[in-house]
């Protein structure tokens, strides 16, 4: 798209810009006594008018609400965009359908009745039929045979063998990711110039973190790796991911990983692993050691965090700028709803801010 074609779109996402939550508005909300409070005071912001919705607090109806809000958000910004980058951020907006079915499929695994998935907001292409259904099936061969239907059973049930091999659901919901971004990517090659430098410059980054933790994640698991992550590389090569899926603990990183483009941010995540995760509200959570990939997965996140700030900050006129936006509120809507966690669970203040990625 031409400059003057992105004049309309840049004008909207200025509009918003100045609705994003500062930090000074995180601290005000972190620092009141109860999560009814906070919900009050969140009134008072620009999600002030989707807040007044609720009659009564309520967590879910909290989370709803801002969800939708930001599906909402993402298609006003779509609304002009034309051609591939219209193309790219039409297709960007199955990430909600893919994140509910992550969800419904994780609570599945988890054990949990179709009572709890009820609680799910449908999106347009996943309906409240097909979530009672995953949510009916006896078991997950049953859940993924529910979704025969939709683009992504195809990965889905190639990833089964590696799920009834390691138990992990994750190698399910990375089956999702692997169809999105990669039929993503193949969009993102038809960009030119400005587009697909700065469109390759933010999704290659959050391509690469998932395949990272991925590899991590998935330590033990005895198959090709390379048939599980998503199949671009970007700053991450395959030697790099499976030397990272081969290393039985995380402080082998240094002696047997080749340094490359992402090793200051997860070195300096290890070495400060205890630091950094005792200033965390994590928990125990036994198995393959999640606790401790939760520093690494953090530091990077906010490196990609800092990553879309400074594109959506800087020159405009390049696709760049909405994709950051629309990464950036779904990160600010994301806090919110952990701060109102945090709060219910009585976490001391400090612990919730340093939790939650915070502007500068």
């Amino acid at each position: 798209m031409s400059a003057g074609n992105y004049a309309y779109i840049n004008a909207k996402v200025g509009a918003l810009r100045s609705k994003m939550l500062t930090q000074a508005d995180y601290r005000s909300l972190i620092e009141v006594s109860t999560a009814h409070d906070m919900f009050s005071l969140l009134k008072n912001t620009a999600y002030g008018k989707e807040i007044a919705k609720i009659k009564d607090y309520n967590l879910l109806e909290v989370e709803r609400v801002l969800n939708s809000f930001l599906m909402d958000e993402h298609e006003r910004i779509i609304y002009g965009m034309i051609g591939n980058p219209g193309q790219l951020l039409a297709h960007l907006y199955s990430k909600y359908d893919a994140s509910l079915l992550k969800e419904a499929l994780t609570l599945k695994a988890a054990g949990f009745d179709i009572e709890e998935l009820s609680k799910l907001m449908p999106t347009k292409k996943i309906s409240r039929a097909l979530l009672d259904r995953i949510g009916e099936a006896k078991d997950i061969r049953e859940a993924v045979e529910v979704l025969k239907d939709t683009e992504y059973y195809k990965g889905l049930n190639n990833a089964l063998q590696a799920y009834n091999e390691t138990g992990l659901i994750y190698t399910l919901t990375l089956a999702i990711d692997r169809h999105m971004y990669q039929r993503l990517w193949v969009i993102l090659k038809k960009l030119t110039g400005r587009d697909r430098i700065s469109a390759k410059e933010l999704i290659g980054t959050e391509i690469d973190i998932i395949n990272i933790i991925s590899a991590l994640r998935l330590r033990n698991y005895e198959g090709d790796i390379k048939e599980l992550l998503i199949p671009v590389r970007f700053r991450a090569n395959d030697e790099v991911l499976y030397s990272l899926s081969r290393v039985k603990s995380l402080s082998q990183l240094s002696s047997e990983v080749p340094k490359f483009a992402y090793w200051k941010v997860i070195e300096g995540a290890i070495k400060n692993r205890d630091a950094i995760a005792s200033s965390l509200p994590l928990q125990k959570t036994g198995g393959e050691n999640v606790e401790s990939l939760l520093p690494v997965e953090y530091e990077l996140e906010r490196l990609l965090v800092d990553k879309n700030r400074k594109m959506f900050y800087g020159d405009r006129f390049h696709i760049g700028v909405p994709l950051a936006h629309i990464y950036l509120k779904g990160i600010e809507i994301r806090n919110i709803v952990s701060a109102f966690k945090l709060k219910e669970a009585k976490v001391e203040n400090v612990k919730i801010e340093k939790f939650l990625i915070l502007p500068p």
